[in-house]
């Protein structure tokens, strides 16, 4: 339902580090499609997801990229 906000957006989505997690963000990337100028998925680089990931000081340059099977690009997003 958000998914007309992020017309035009570079979206990041930050997935759970579960199979849950991974798949409700393909989810949302798949509404996405055709909206945003690009969406690239990310977890946490410890713990399940971003809370754990930033409470263990790490920063958002430290999310490790979720290889999409239909993008076979490299990560390529920065923080801002």
């Amino acid at each position: 339902e958000y998914a007309e906000h992020l017309r035009g957006a570079e979206v990041v989505i930050v997935a759970d580090r579960d199979d849950s997690g991974r798949e409700h963000a393909a989810q949302v990337a798949a509404t996405l499609e055709g909206l945003a100028r690009s969406v690239r998925i990310v977890e946490a680089a410890a713990g399940k997801d971003a809370a754990d990931h930033l409470g263990e000081g790490l920063g958002l340059e430290d999310f490790v990229s979720v290889q999409r099977s239909d993008d076979p690009s490299p990560d390529t997003w920065e923080p801002l």
